[in-house]
């Protein structure tokens, strides 16, 4: 190589390693291992010799920090002694020992023989050297119980950065190993952690780990009340998925769900988490139908789709409630009539799990053929617990419907809905030959 090349070459690596040395001791190389590799493809026509002697015996930290950096890009897994040496030698400059850490991870399994050279700094002074031995261990793909052992206890380190990719990694290891860190994790959580990359992955852990732990639903909870909105949607998320005790939770998920100025995503999620749990609370019931009313001031089309959507959540919660919810009839009787699919198919299914056959039968009047498919749809599997006095209207309207209809899946239904009513009413009959009430008639209309 050409001592022109030479000088440009260590210019280059100057600059940024100079300019490291007069910062902070937290500050981190930033080397990008898929940038161009034109630094190193000159070194390359020397060997890989050259630049492993520069690494060991070099004796300015500049050039040892360059070797390091340039044996990551070889992909040539016979510099990993090398690499692995250079992490072992005591008072080594950080930066060399971070661009060591950065190329050795770059081997992947092909390292992992060299793990435990790397697990001794983890509890290294530095916390750029800590964070890149962390992720180098990662990088070797070692067994999930391996890692853990290592790297959990820095789950509480100083330095939030390395926090963040302790989190990171935990949060992506099987529920059973995670345990022993829950108490940490909850503590993190307590505290008000508040890097927000950080939270979501105590998040997963807690939700993870502590599913059935009153302690790590309480941590959760807090979380509803950040001042990030992204963090107390995953929070609401992390409740969805958790065990018997979010119903701690249950007063603070309906408060965000039926208040009109939080966030409609948070909304939306804290209605999922109250379904999920089926958590009922009647005082709140006419707080959830006003939801429904709620006018649609957004003019963006996915603003609309997610009003809709937690619109839809809400019925259906209140739909969950079944029989107890039928002061909340009234609300779903105007969602019938609000013109948007889904909440139409909604409502009609919630009326039929709230037995509200009144609201139903008086809704089948519509003209509208998606309000008269919903209903049919959503009442044929509750005909059997009709009175004998509906039955007989709910005959005489579907009838009516048949005279003029011309909707073929319309009519379907409506068929199997009187067939249905048709074998209620016999089986009736038979049971009781005693009964007074009148027989129905079932014959059906020629249609116009």
């Amino acid at each position: 190589m050409s001592l022109l090349k030479e000088e440009e070459n260590k210019s280059a690596v100057d600059t940024v390693v100079g300019s490291l040395h007069s910062t902070a001791t937290d500050s981190s190389l930033n080397i990008d291992f898929t940038a161009s590799k034109t630094q190193v493809r000159e070194r390359n026509q020397e060997g890989h010799e050259g630049l492993i002697a520069d690494l060991s015996s070099a004796l300015d930290p500049r050039d040892r920090t360059f070797a390091a950096m340039s044996l990551g890009y070889l992909g040539d897994p016979k510099v990993i002694p090398a690499l692995e040496m250079a992490i072992l030698t005591r008072s080594e400059n950080i930066f060399v020992l971070e661009a060591a850490l950065r190329s050795i991870s770059q081997y992947g399994e092909s390292a992992a023989h060299s793990h435990l050279s790397v697990a001794r700094l983890v509890n290294h002074d530095s916390p750029i050297v800590r964070l890149a031995a962390i992720q180098a261990l990662d990088a070797f793909k070692l067994e999930s119980h391996t890692l853990l052992s290592i790297v959990s206890g820095r789950l509480i380190d100083p330095a939030v950065t390395v926090r963040r990719e302790v989190a990171r990694i935990l949060s992506e290891l099987p529920a059973e190993q995670l345990r022993d860190v829950l108490p940490r994790a909850i503590h993190l959580l307590e505290i008000g952690e508040g890097d927000r990359r950080l939270v979501f992955d105590l998040l997963k852990i807690v939700e993870k780990a502590g599913r059935e732990s009153p302690e790590a639903t309480a941590a959760v909870r807090l979380r509803l009340r950040d001042c990030e909105v992204e963090t107390r949607i995953k929070a609401a998320e992390s409740l969805s998925r958790m065990g018997q005790h979010v119903k701690i939770a249950g007063w603070d998920l309906y408060s965000i769900v039926i208040n009109a100025l939080e966030n409609i995503t948070l909304r939306r999620e804290s209605a999922v988490a109250l379904r999920v749990h089926r958590h009922f609370e009647e005082e709140i019931l006419m707080d959830l139908g006003r939801v429904i009313d709620e006018e649609i001031l957004e003019n963006n089309k996915d603003k609309i789709k997610e009003v809709l959507s937690l619109k839809r959540e809400v019925i259906d919660l209140i739909g969950d409630f079944g029989p107890r919810a039928q002061k909340a009839a009234p609300y779903l009787r105007e969602a019938l009539k609000s013109e948007e699919s889904i909440l139409i198919s909604a409502a009609a299914d919630a009326l039929a799990r709230l037995e509200a056959f009144e609201v139903l039968i008086d809704a089948l009047n519509s003209t509208d053929v998606l309000v008269m498919q919903c209903i049919t749809d959503a009442i044929k599997g509750m005909v059997h617990k009709l009175k004998h006095s509906k039955r007989v209207r709910l005959v005489a309207l579907l009838k009516l419907k048949f005279a003029w209809v011309k909707e073929a899946r319309l009519l379907d239904s409506i068929m199997a809905l009187l067939r249905t009513l048709e074998a209620i009413d016999h089986a009736e009959r038979l049971n009781n030959p005693e009964a007074s009430q009148a027989p129905i008639d079932f014959s059906i209309p020629l249609q116009a």
